[in-house]
């Protein structure tokens, strides 16, 4: 006699008002790229994506969100190395007789073996070669100009709209109209995001363009936790895309996808 599963029958029926359907979680390693964009791709909750769904499962981190990870990381960087870049002539002010800057507004003290300073943007000044972003907000830092390192802090620091917090410390060398940082960031941005790790980047002194010749970077927010490899890439900040780069690549790990770690392959383009 054939046994009849009257459940199995009721569900078939009934799927859409008793949900018996099953939950599938779909991990994606998506290596293309979706193009840059001022304006970060966010899930279905209005948050950065990556985050874990309402039954436990983690949910999809796509390319599109590997793309804006990448973009805002590499912003972050420019935008806390700019805050600093006047660390860099403070040797040519002191010993040289270099013109002080007139944004920021620099409150110093001399102590042996370092010079320690105020940057103070105040409500808001565009710092040279730049013509399009304001800073403002102060950063505390001591610049020790016999191996040419500092330490900084940026406090309530907001660059454009963007807020910046935390300490980059670093050391610098200045060849012909270049000037070369190795840096050390522990920075949060925008109030949620962190960033800390390595990178190596490269001021050009005549047009203020920025290369993150390389960058290792652990990012981290409530939502979300990745590494970040970028290589190569080039930021204009006078320029349309302001602090996104315009090339470059970048490698995005998403730390959270189960069972298999998602690698996402970013290239950087206008």
């Amino acid at each position: 006699m054939t046994r009849t599963n009257y459940f199995a029958i009721l569900c078939a029926l009934l799927l859409l008002a008793s949900g018996c359907g099953s939950t599938t979680t779909t991990t994606e390693d998506d290596s293309s790229n979706n193009g840059s964009s001022d304006t970060g791709a966010g899930g279905n909750d209005g948050s950065t994506g990556g985050d874990a769904s309402t039954d436990g499962t983690q949910a999809v981190f796509t390319s599109t969100e590997a793309s804006t990870a990448a973009e805002t990381a590499a912003s972050a960087l420019a935008q806390s190395l700019i805050a600093v870049l006047t660390v860099k002539d403070l040797k040519t002010i002191f010993e040289d007789g270099a013109s002080m800057p007139t944004c920021p507004n620099m409150e110093t003290t001399i102590d042996p073996g370092a010079i320690v300073l105020v940057l103070d943007f105040a409500a808001g000044c565009t710092p040279a070669p730049y013509t399009t972003p304001i800073l403002s907000g102060t950063v505390a830092a001591s610049v020790f100009t016999t191996i040419n390192a500092f330490e900084a802090t940026l406090e309530s620091l907001q660059f454009n709209d963007n807020s910046i917090t935390g300490t980059l410390t670093g050391t610098f060398a200045t060849g012909a109209g270049t000037t070369t940082f190795v840096l050390t960031p522990s920075i949060t941005h925008e109030g949620s995001t962190s960033y800390s790790g390595s990178a190596t980047m490269v001021f050009n002194e005549s047009t203020g363009e920025l290369t993150i010749e390389t960058a290792s970077l652990t990012v981290a927010n409530e939502n979300q936790s990745l590494t970040i490899q970028i290589t190569n890439a080039t930021i204009t900040p006078d320029a349309a895309a302001g602090t996104i780069p315009t090339s470059g690549t970048a490698t995005v790990t998403n730390l959270q996808s189960a069972p298999e770690q998602q690698n996402f392959e970013v290239t950087f383009s206008p």
